[in-house]
């Protein structure tokens, strides 16, 4: 049974409104919020080309400090036709079209949670560990490897710290927000989905992606968000250890093909099993990982997996024998 109170109510936040619908984003009632940074701009001419649609502001880990910037949505971001309508604007600035996108600028994507439960939460964390190295894969562009964007698979500390946000479903209301305002403040910010905002600004963050200003991949990367988030909505009847054994049972291509939308699906499985980070090696930390956020004690009934081996996981992922 699902607890009744969301993110909003805990948190003491607004609830969420809905604007113009537009056919290009999966959801047009959620909110999303974009932040991209860009290194190798004036920072005046940029804000002065996006207009109020954008927000610009300066951004220290960039190179030259002066000469960078990372531009935003305002919170609580925008969601259907604005967010095209955002997306739009940025190929209207030359300035942006010369910035450099490297290594040190990333993309970030502020999913709104506000009327998800903790419940919620928790399937969603367990789906989000199962497609993490996909994710990575996507992008193309290493950033596994950057300490601003740490995977949940080498981030134990983080990745348990999302088992508190799972609670009973006869809890009161009071002992949730205890518990999830406490997990959430001691969640880093810099791991590649980061829980931390769920408490201020009511979203999760998805840090995965390299920094562009493309118009095809942006729209790319918030419809696969918004995909991932959406899990806890179509998997109603489903526990979250339910997906970890389905994901074992038919391996990565079938499963992902049948949660997410098949433009979602086909940027995940562009990439070919066994390449970095698509290796077996990785493979196995995420369904471990995702294993021990199902199986998370604190959750309304208790879940029991059976004994998984290194060589079951090597069937899964390789198609081999064992």
């Amino acid at each position: 049974m699902r607890a009744n109170s969301n993110i909003s109510s805990l948190m003491g936040m607004a609830p969420r409104q809905s604007v113009v619908p537009s056919s290009e984003l999966i959801d047009s009632t959620r909110n999303v919020g974009i932040e991209i940074e860009i290194e190798n701009v004036d920072r005046s001419m940029v804000a002065r080309e996006l207009g109020d649609i954008w927000c610009t502001t300066g951004d220290g880990s960039l190179r030259p400090a002066n000469r960078s910037v990372e531009i935003l949505f305002p919170v609580p971001g925008y969601c259907g036709a604005k967010i095209i309508e955002a997306l739009d604007a940025l190929a209207l600035s030359p300035t942006l079209q010369a910035g450099r996108y490297g290594w040190r600028t990333a993309t970030h994507a502020h999913i709104d949670m506000r009327d998800k439960t903790l419940e919620d939460i928790h399937m969603l964390t367990v789906f989000y560990a199962l497609l993490e190295p996909f994710i990575f894969a996507w992008d193309g562009k290493g950033r596994h490897e950057s300490r601003f964007c740490m995977p949940w698979w080498v981030c134990s500390k983080d990745m348990f710290i999302a088992t508190d946000l799972s609670t009973s479903s006869t809890a009161t209301e009071s002992r949730q927000a205890r518990q999830a305002r406490l997990a959430v403040s001691q969640f880093s910010k810099y791991t590649a989905l980061n829980l931390a905002p769920l408490s201020t600004i009511g979203t999760v963050e998805f840090r995965h992606m390299q920094s562009t200003i493309d118009r095809a991949r942006l729209l790319t990367y918030i419809n696969l968000c918004l995909d991932i988030v959406d899990i806890s909505d179509r998997a109603m009847d489903r526990t979250p250890i339910d997906l970890v054994m389905q994901y074992l049972e038919e391996g990565p291509d079938p499963f992902i093909r049948s949660w997410l939308s098949a433009p979602s699906a086909e940027a995940l499985l562009h990439s070919r099993v066994g390449e970095v980070p698509l290796t077996t090696s990785i493979l196995d930390r995420s369904v471990h990982a995702a294993i021990s956020l199902a199986e998370s004690a604190s959750v309304a009934r208790p879940f029991t997996s059976p004994h998984i081996t290194a060589g079951d996981l090597q069937l899964v992922f390789t198609g081999e024998s064992s």
